[in-house]
């Protein structure tokens, strides 16, 4: 597996297992790499559209699709609130 893909797979396990979105430190520390690397690795799926980090932080990481790191005005389907 490439770096990318690691770094994609350690952002969706931390996501799906704790519903928190991991910072590059986090992923660093997960996947054994140093920070540098994992940051450089969040702007490439940045610009392949699979990450969206925050605006004046881009160690944090606002929405990994379907994931979002902040509150969404969307409902999980099956909620007991959706139509």
């Amino acid at each position: 597996m490439d770096f990318d893909s690691t770094v994609k797979l350690a952002i969706y396990t931390t996501l799906a297992e704790t519903t928190m979105a991991p910072t590059a430190a986090e992923v660093a520390r997960q996947i054994g790499e140093n920070e540098p690397d994992v940051l450089a690795a969040f702007q490439r799926l940045h610009q392949k559209r699979l990450l969206v980090p925050e605006p004046r932080d881009p160690s944090r990481i606002r929405m990994a699709p379907p994931f979002s790191g902040v509150t969404a005005p969307f409902l999980r389907a099956g909620s007991r609130y959706s139509s």
